[in-house]
């Protein structure tokens, strides 16, 4: 799951969807939890419920993005915000395992306690379902994914000059993390996947969770 930092507070907010704009600008079209590029219907989505936290209902801090599915499956549950990990704050990348059969687990090399940090995560959004009760097709985009990643890399090894059009692929479909999985040894596809994603946080990739 790709860290992101969502930068300064562009103004004060009379109502949250006024934030959306400025998410879109800063962190993409893609939805803070699969990484799909949303076309239509993205959400302004609160970290802590605003039917549970009236008081950050307008809070920048408390704003990602996310698709219908992440969204609706997360809804309302109210939680403390220590129990999760989240991609605004925690380098969630090295904290997963994206696999090529669609799978999504957390690295084995965490501790317990941040085993379990992820695994709230995986199932506040329902990105731990399998896929015969993925309603929202995300498993099977993740394979999806990861095949157009492997057949960028090769096109990239016969032709060194597809290197930008493996770019706008993925930027036009989402799933920086398992391109970034994918190419784990190429460093220079991995530098213009974090140039290329806004609102990338490169710094905390840096900073192992374990």
């Amino acid at each position: 799951m790709r860290p992101v930092e969502r930068g300064e507070v562009p103004h004060i907010f009379a109502h949250y969807k006024e934030a959306a704009p400025y998410l879109k600008a800063r962190l993409g079209r893609y939805c803070s939890y699969c990484e799909r590029w949303i076309a239509t219907g993205i959400a302004v989505e609160h970290i802590s419920p605003k039917s549970n936290d009236a008081d950050r209902a307008l809070e920048w801090s408390n704003f990602l993005l996310a698709c219908m599915d992440c969204n609706s499956t997360k809804g309302a549950k109210a939680l403390v915000h220590d129990q999760c990990l989240w991609p605004d704050t925690d380098n969630t990348f090295h904290a997963l395992i994206y696999r090529e059969d669609g799978a999504l687990k957390p690295n084995p090399k965490l501790n317990d306690s941040t085993a379990l940090q992820v695994q709230c995560l995986l199932n506040l959004v329902g990105l731990n379902k399998q896929p015969k009760d993925d309603n929202g097709h995300r498993w099977d985009d993740r394979i999806e994914a990861w095949d157009k990643a492997v057949a960028a890399k090769r096109m990239i090894e016969i032709d060194e000059a597809a290197r930008p059009l493996a770019i706008k692929t993925v930027t036009g479909h989402g799933h920086w993390s398992i391109w970034m999985t994918v190419f784990a040894d190429d460093a220079d596809m991995q530098s213009r996947l974090i140039e290329a994603f806004p609102g990338t946080a490169r710094a905390r990739l840096a900073i192992t969770p374990y």
